[in-house]
Parts: structure tokens; C-alpha cells; sequence
């Protein structure tokens, strides 16, 4: 058998063809194959053809087809047709041959073979597609991008552009050129054509010039608009563009003459200052900008990712006019880069937030891989409130809350050996270099617990975490209930902290007490408190100072009028004395119905407070002391299907106040049906549930925040969520509104 011969379009054969069957037929055949495609990037077609064979019992032709020598995949029966064209060809090498068949049946063997190549598909594109010069001229270079073999050429369509390397080549490639000087006054243009697309090179006329005022601009981290003069001769050309992308044109990309560029520079997010460019009729602006002025930290001395605990960072923006900008660091152990997944995105260390003013962000991690743990550095342009709440299935859901870095802390510790109930305390350096610190375990009272002193070193940005019993593994601590405090041996405040509560049906984050800086706050305010139906109330109070202090605690209903509770004295209050340095805890009983208030302690000094409520079924949490204010923001959300929902208890602090609520999506704007107004009485309290607020409000799986504002007075907040079940409750940041 011959081998196949190449057959390329109008060439023409002769072969004869032997029957495939048992008659003696011969047919002389004249075969032309001819090629044909309108494109590269299009399949081919083939058109064979041949000369009648005048045989009286010829029936008719068979066509054979394939992509290998003689092995053939496709059949056409042409009948008495001595012309067929095989279309839809993709790119690759085909073999043809052709049979005759007379009426009998009979099949002549296969005729010589042919065969072709259909190039592939082919396609261009250049790299810039224009090109601006003055009238004195000059060089350029234009990329050509094709796949590898695919041929291309360029040719100039202006002698005063001249190509100066190969006009062609294939796959990918660079043109240089060159432009003459014009010597005329009028500006020109001219196209070089490459691969069949058009580079266009404009030219001023001989003597223009140009102008740009000013020559350059800054912007601080805000950004803005701005605009460039541009002046020149009449009918000299100009164009402009960015070499930066956050720096776009709105207006005036080209013209001729005198004109303006308006151009806008956008928010820089970063800490960093930068700079970038317009080219201008050649000219270049230069544009400086201030990176963003992150003034203000805030410290999350606990955080967990992995092993099924999930970490969520919930923040609001308290400013009514300003959006907040601002990092988010994750950090290990070590002070080093934490990379973890956030909202479903790559892997990372840092991340950007940008919230409208009175909006709110979440920004929550998968859980997934081994367990990692660290802390969390929020910087931002304004202040912020924000959580972490972190959760795990087998354990419930608890929220760490901002640290106020301090140099002295306390708080309150319980452990039960027997029971499985502990304290742990997560501690958060915020400075850069290592912080020396010491820990001392004491009682109620304020005295030494043996073996109760510990000293560690935390490297500059790490962070530690410890139950009581690993802190002072030599102290007696199975059936413990008192303090610890935490000193740094360096003067800056330095340490970020917050308590972990972990037992039967507890888990929960409290806020640590400051001892130095102390507070200078003689009075507390608590915006809520429960007791009855399986509710009760707890409460720390730490006394900071080297003297005694005399303390009472009063408690009040909704109409601002004193009450007793179960397991307390009379409606006067609760007079409570605390030893120098020391701590007195008190609690309701949980008996009869449920009844609920708020609470105040007013002391004879500077003092300190935790509140805690509990709940059989729900859990146990904890809020520090609130700030008196006129208008504070909380994060809320409500999920119907998880039975999330999100409460509120707001006090006044003294007078009687006119109070309005409005519930508000996450670009921080007001939701239909979410207004409400109502008045406090002196002393007053009120506690409901999202959907008790605002029954009118679509708040099916909703998250947003809630402003509250107050006319004639201040007011204190606390704000729950709640899942309806055990180890469900924890609270949610309350923010001063700015």
C-alpha cells in the first residue's frame, strides 16, 4: 500500500480502483481535492471531486474518511455524485480515500490515499491599541499576543511611521517603531495594522507645546475630585490617561488646544501614604496621598478558629456622619500573623472593613482544619464597637467583648473541681516589645491565697490563655471562689484581658475590672437584672483602691421605683463593705415569678462591678457597668429558623426621658415599621425582644443595628442574644453613638 500523499487546493490525481467484491469491475477515476475556510478561528471545509466513470453497471461512490492513515472512522455514501464537500473540520490532520460500488453491490478496494492539515484556530490581540506623540516624534512599541503558530504581520499605513524590527512573526511578539517629526502645523494620525487589528499613532503639529497647571496635587486619605489645566497652540492634540487605579479621569481624556482634566482620587483604606501619576499631552501630574489615619485600637484578647469553633467579629459603627475604615488583625500566641478564612475568602492575616455611619459588618470564619487560637487588633479612622463571639457545638456560644488596654487588672474566679466549673482568663499584650506581668490569686477578702503568685512574659502582640488551675497549678483551687489580679512590671498600660466562665451549662466571657488606670466612677449603673423562673442575678464588685470601701446596691422596677428582691434586705438597698484590693459578691435567689429592673451601686469610692444573669434552661452571661449616655448603637439580628433573637433593656439613669428606638439595616438606614418612641420614667426600665419592639418590621432573618436616643436625660443600655437553648446567651457590645 502507497503512502498518502499531502494534497493542497487545484492538484488533481488518477487512481484505479480493484473491486472489494468478488466481480472483476475496474473504475478509472480522476480525484481532486480541494480546500477550503473563510477563517482560522473557523473549521475547515474539504471539497473532493472526480470525473464520471462511464461504466455501464456503476451504482455509485463511497467517501472514506479519518485522522489516521488508513484507519477510517467516517463513511458518506455519495451515490452517483462525483463531488462532495466534508465540512466542520477542527483543527488536526484528515486521510481520504474513495470507493466505487457498482449495482450488485460489489465495492472497488480503496483508492490512494490523501490527506490534509487544518491549521488551528487563530486569534489576536494588541497591546496598547493608541499611541500619542508631539510634533519632535519618536519610537514606540506595540505586544502582539497570539497562541503559538499562528502567524501575523504589520504594515504601516503613513510613511512618517516606520517599523523598525520584523514586520511579522507568529504567536507572541513586540513591534518597535518609529515617528518622524512633523513639520507641519496641523496635528496627523496614522495606523500601523497588525495581525488585522488597527494601532492608531496621533501626532502634533510642528510647534506645539504644552502646559499642565498645577504640575501636582495631594489629597488626604479621604481622597476627592480635581481638575488640571491644560494649554496649548490651537489644533495641537492632547490626551490623558491614569497610570494608577485609583486615580480615574471623569472628564476631558483628550482634546486639542486648551482644555481640562477632571480627574477623582479614591478612599485610601491603608495605613500607608502613596503616589501616582496622569499622563498628560506627555507631561506627567503627579498625585501624593496621606494613607488612612487609624487613631483609634481596639483589642479582642480571645479568639479561635478550627477544630468546629467559629469565630465571629461583629462590629458597628457608632458615628452618624463618618464611615468607618479600618484592619482587622488576627494574631497567634506569638505576636505573629494569624491566617485564617474569612467570610469564605482566601486565607488571611488581615482584613479591610468599610461601614456606613450607624451600620454594621460581620466577618466570621469557617471552623474548619486544626484548631488555632490568638487574638484579634482592630485599628480604624473612628471609634468603633464591635465582639467576637466565638462558639463551638458541644460548649454554646460566648462573647468576647473589647479590651480597654490597662497595667493592673482583676477578676472574679470560681472553680469546682468536682463539678467541672472554671475560670480561665485570656491575656492580650498590646505592645510591641515583651510585657512582663505577675498574677496573684486571692480571696474574697483580699488576702493571699498560698501558692497563689505566678509571673510570665508575653512577647510583643501574643497573647496567653489559662484556666486558674494551670496558672497556679500548686494552689489549692478544688473548691475556690475569689480573685485575680494581673499586674505588669512595665508602667504603660499594656494588657488586654477578658474572663472565660466554663461549667455545666455555662460558657460565657466576663469583663475584667481596671485597677489601674482605676475607674473614677463612685457609682455603677446595671440596665438589667432577672430573678425568678429559673432566672437569678449575680454581681461582682471589686473594690481597686489600698482603702476600704462602703458600698449600696439598689435595685428598681419599671417605674423606677425601689424593690426587694429574693435572697436581698429591704427596698433601702444593699449596703455592702469591701476590704482594700478585695471583692464581695452578691446574688438573688432565683425564687417566686420572674421580675426584672435595673440596678445601681453607689459607693463611697471609686469601685468596680460585673453583673451576671443566668438561666437554667438558656445559660449564664455577664455585662460590665454602663456608661450614662444620651444615644448608644447595638448590633441585632433575629434568624427565624435558628431561633436567634436579640434583646434590649434600656434604664434611665436619674430623670425622666423620652426614648427613641430605630431599627436600621446594615448600611446603617432606618427599616420600614422600625420606629418606636416611648417614655422612662425617673429610674425607669424597659426589656423586650426585637420582634416585641418592632411587631410591623419584616425582621425574618434579619441583621442590622439598633440606635437608641434619649431627650431629657441619660440612659444605660444591655443587649442580649438569645437561641432558646442551653448555652445560647451572651451579650452584644453597647456603643455610645457619636
Amino acid at each position: 500500500m502507497r503512502r498518502g500523499r499531502e494534497v493542497r487546493q487545484g492538484v488533481g490525481f488518477s487512481l484505479k480502483l480493484r473491486p472489494r467484491s468478488a466481480s472483476a469491475l475496474e473504475f478509472c477515476l480522476l480525484l481532486l481535492l480541494v480546500l477550503t475556510w473563510t477563517s482560522p478561528a473557523l473549521a475547515a471545509a474539504v471539497t473532493l471531486r472526480w470525473d464520471p466513470n462511464p461504466e455501464t453497471t456503476l451504482s455509485g461512490y463511497r467517501l472514506y474518511y479519518g485522522t489516521a492513515s488508513r484507519n477510517y472512522t467516517t463513511l458518506v455514501d455519495v451515490g452517483n455524485r462525483t463531488t462532495y464537500a466534508v465540512t466542520g473540520l477542527a483543527p488536526g490532520t484528515y486521510y481520504f480515500a474513495v470507493t466505487a460500488y457498482d449495482i450488485l453491490g460489489n465495492e472497488s478496494g480503496f483508492s490512494d490515499e490523501v490527506f490534509t492539515t487544518v491549521p488551528p484556530a487563530c486569534s489576536y490581540s494588541i497591546s496598547p491599541a493608541t499611541q500619542s506623540f508631539t510634533g519632535d516624534g519618536g519610537t514606540g512599541t506595540v505586544s502582539v499576543t497570539s497562541p503559538a503558530g499562528c502567524g501575523w504581520s504589520a504594515a504601516s499605513s503613513a510613511d512618517w511611521i516606520t517599523i523598525t524590527t520584523d514586520s511579522g512573526g507568529s504567536g507572541y511578539g513586540r513591534i518597535e517603531f518609529a515617528v518622524s517629526p512633523n513639520t507641519t502645523p496641523g496635528s496627523r494620525s496614522g495606523v500601523i495594522s497588525i495581525a488585522g487589528l488597527t494601532f492608531t499613532v496621533t501626532q502634533s503639529g510642528a510647534g506645539c507645546s504644552y502646559v499642565i497647571s498645577p504640575g501636582t496635587g495631594s489629597f488626604t486619605s479621604a481622597g476627592g475630585t480635581g481638575t488640571v489645566s491644560v494649554t496649548s497652540p490651537a489644533g495641537c492634540t492632547w490626551t490623558a490617561t491614569s497610570k494608577s487605579d485609583w486615580i480615574t479621569i471623569t472628564a476631558g481624556s483628550g482634546g486639542s488646544g486648551y482644555g481640562n482634566v477632571e480627574y477623582a482620587v479614591s478612599r485610601n483604606t491603608t495605613p500607608g501614604s502613596r503616589s501616582g501619576a496622569l499622563s498628560i499631552a506627555g507631561l506627567t501630574f503627579t498625585l501624593f496621598q496621606e494613607g488612612e489615619s487609624f487613631t483609634h485600637s481596639l483589642y479582642f484578647a480571645q479568639f479561635a478558629d478550627g477544630a468546629q469553633w467559629v469565630s465571629s467579629i461583629i462590629l458597628t459603627n457608632p458615628s452618624r456622619t463618618e464611615t468607618a475604615t479600618g484592619l482587622i488583625q488576627l494574631v497567634d500566641d506569638q505576636g505573629q500573623s494569624l491566617n485564617a478564612s474569612i467570610n469564605d475568602q482566601a486565607a488571611t492575616s488581615t482584613v479591610p472593613f468599610s461601614i456606613p455611619p450607624l451600620g454594621s459588618a460581620r466577618f466570621a470564619t469557617a471552623g474548619l482544619g486544626d484548631l488555632v487560637v490568638g487574638s484579634v487588633r482592630l485599628v480604624s479612622n473612628v471609634e468603633v464597637g464591635g465582639i467576637v463571639r466565638y462558639s463551638h457545638p458541644a460548649l454554646g456560644v460566648a462573647a468576647v467583648g473589647a479590651s480597654i488596654p490597662l497595667r493592673a487588672l482583676m477578676t472574679e474566679v470560681a472553680r469546682d473541681g468536682r463539678g467541672g466549673r472554671n475560670t480561665g482568663i485570656a491575656l492580650r499584650n498590646s505592645r510591641t516589645s515583651d510585657l512582663s506581668l505577675q498574677l496573684f490569686l486571692r480571696d474574697l477578702n483580699g488576702g493571699s491565697v498560698p501558692s497563689g503568685f505566678a509571673s510570665l512574659t508575653i512577647p510583643g502582640g501574643g497573647h496567653v490563655a489559662k484556666f486558674v488551675d494551670q496558672f497556679f497549678p500548686a494552689a489549692d483551687t478544688s473548691d475556690f471562689q475569689g480573685t485575680l489580679a494581673v499586674t505588669a512590671l512595665e508602667p504603660d498600660a499594656a494588657i488586654a484581658a477578658t474572663a472565660i466562665q466554663l461549667g455545666p451549662g455555662e460558657f460565657t466571657t466576663l469583663p475584667v475590672v481596671a485597677v489601674d488606670p482605676p475607674t473614677a466612677s463612685s457609682e455603677l449603673y446595671f440596665a438589667h437584672f432577672a430573678n425568678g423562673s429559673g432566672w437569678t442575678t449575680s454581681m461582682l464588685l471589686a473594690n481597686p483602691s489600698d482603702s476600704a470601701s462602703a458600698s449600696v446596691l439598689s435595685f428598681f422596677d419599671d417605674d423606677g421605683s425601689r424593690m426587694t428582691v429574693p435572697g436581698q434586705t429591704a427596698g433601702d438597698g444593699v449596703h455592702v463593705d469591701i476590704q482594700p484590693r478585695g471583692a464581695a459578691l452578691i446574688s438573688t435567689d432565683g425564687s417566686g415569678d420572674l421580675v426584672s429592673g435595673s440596678a445601681r451601686v453607689t459607693g463611697s469610692g471609686a469601685i468596680a462591678g460585673v453583673l451576671r444573669f443566668s438561666s437554667r434552661a438558656l445559660g449564664l452571661t455577664g455585662v460590665g457597668s454602663g456608661v450614662p449616655t444620651a444615644g448608644f448603637i447595638v448590633p441585632v439580628s433575629l434568624g427565624v429558623n435558628e431561633r436567634w433573637s436579640t434583646g434590649l433593656a434600656v434604664a434611665s439613669t436619674a430623670a425622666q426621658v423620652k426614648v427613641s428606638l430605630t431599627l436600621r439595616d446594615q448600611l446603617g438606614q432606618p427599616v420600614s415599621g422600625g420606629q418606636l418612641e416611648l417614655v422612662l420614667r425617673a429610674n425607669g426600665h424597659m426589656a423586650r425582644f426585637l420582634e416585641e419592639l418592632f411587631p410591623n418590621a419584616d425582621t425574618r432573618d434579619f441583621q442590622g443595628t439598633l440606635t437608641v436616643t434619649a431627650e431629657g436625660g441619660t440612659i444605660v443600655g444591655t443587649a442580649i442574644q438569645v437561641a432558646f437553648q442551653e448555652g445560647r446567651l451572651t451579650t452584644l457590645p453597647v456603643t455610645e453613638l457619636r
